[in-house]
């Protein structure tokens, strides 16, 4: 599939106003194909991170160092928001829209991104993240029933 193709795609799908759990697994696929097709996965290693969350039923791979750096911030409670507020990923999304020259409105208005988000808990539930590389060693599940969030940390011995 050709770059050109690839952001069309992906223009249509961020142009939504509300967004179901396919429209943002489509999203997240396209960006994925292109971060892959263009060699720029290192470029954006949140994004890459959470792409892969969303089309694996469980990542147990190295992860980028940046994003073991904002999962340790998490569990050390120094910086708990980022992570779930999608700040990280946010900010490599904005930064990959203006790269490919497609509008920002899925990240700049609120209502917009918080049915993205929403929907991301949803793709992101019952899938672990196993960390088994880096400081920390344990897997991380995301639980999602309604509006309620729940995350447990399991520690590998």
């Amino acid at each position: 599939m050709a770059k050109d193709e690839l952001i069309e795609k992906l223009r249509k799908e961020i142009s939504r106003d509300t967004f179901d759990e396919s429209n943002v697994v489509f999203i997240l696929t396209r960006i994925r194909k292109y971060l892959e097709l263009t060699e720029q996965r290192d470029t954006y290693p949140y994004l890459w991170f959470y792409c892969n969350w969303a089309l694996h039923p469980k990542i147990d791979r190295k992860l980028p160092l940046a994003v073991e750096t904002m999962f340790g911030d998490y569990f050390s409670k120094k910086d708990g928001k980022q992570f779930w507020d999608f700040d990280h990923l946010k900010d490599d999304l904005i930064e990959l829209l203006k790269f490919v020259e497609l509008p920002l409105d899925i990240v700049q208005t609120p209502q917009r991104f918080n049915s993205f988000k929403s929907k991301l808990f949803e793709i992101y539930s019952n899938t672990p993240v196993h960390f088994m590389f880096g400081p920390l060693k344990g897997t991380l599940t995301v639980y999602k029933s309604g509006d309620n969030i729940k995350f447990n940390w399991r520690m590998l011995s």
